[in-house]
Formats: C-alpha cells, sequence, structure tokens
C-alpha cells in the first residue's frame, strides 16, 4: 500500500533492502577510495595529485547518483 506525503510516495519496503543497497554502494565507493589512495602512497604521484582529486570527485558524485536512484526507487526522492 502506497501512501502520499506531498509529491511523494512512500512505499511500505523493507528498510533492511534499501541498507543493503546504500551500504553496496559505499563498499563500491570505499574500494575506488582505496585505489586511489593505493596509487598516491605506491606512485609517490603527488605531482598527478589534481587527476586523482578529479577521479576522487567523481566517484563521489557517482556515490550521490547511486544512492538518489535508490531513493527514487523506493519512493523516498523524486526523480
Amino acid at each position: 500500500m502506497d501512501t502520499r506525503e506531498g509529491n511523494m510516495t512512500i512505499r511500505n519496503v523493507d528498510e533492511e533492502q534499501i541498507k543493503d543497497e546504500i551500504g553496496e554502494v559505499y563498499r563500491w565507493h570505499s574500494q575506488e577510495a582505496d585505489k586511489i589512495y593505493d596509487d598516491l602512497v605506491r606512485k609517490g604521484d603527488t605531482p598527478g595529485l589534481d587527476s586523482h582529486r578529479e577521479h576522487f570527485r567523481a566517484i563521489n558524485e557517482e556515490c550521490d547518483k547511486r544512492i538518489h536512484d535508490i531513493l527514487v526507487k523506493y519512493g523516498y526522492r523524486e526523480k
């Protein structure tokens, strides 16, 4: 059963499912961040720090997008 609150539809869903899906996004984010860190430490790549910053910004944006998509999927956010 769905209930309406403003323009958003709120569904009765298993909160554990949502937590698991969001947790998977954070695990992916952590793995990607670890790769950047390993690259910096292993290569001592401080001159390339700007490219790493850009990569990290991109994975942050992707993480935000994935979480937003999950919340849209379950009716907690609008598209």
